[in-house]
């Protein structure tokens, strides 16, 4: 799916408010996460794990896909948990 689809799902599911997704680099969710500490781990499921963190003084979770996961189901999954 591209950006554009995304950007109109987003913006049609939040009442035509649009609030930007920001998108971060890996060292920054490494740091957050502590070098994926298992810690920091929320919930552990068969194709991804659920870290919780606190970037830029926000509370954030962090989600880290097995390689079995593949794009599509991480697409819809990161869409469906926004």
């Amino acid at each position: 799916m591209n950006n554009k689809v995304l950007l109109e799902k987003l913006i049609a599911f939040s009442n035509d408010n649009y609030n930007p997704i920001r998108d971060f680099s890996f060292q920054e969710l490494t740091t957050t996460t502590n070098n994926y500490n298992k810690e920091r781990i929320i919930i552990q499921e068969s194709g991804y794990i659920l870290y919780k963190g606190v970037l830029n003084a926000r509370a954030v979770s962090i989600v880290k896909f097995g390689e079995n996961y593949n794009s599509d189901n991480q697409y819809k999954f990161c869409f469906n948990n926004i």
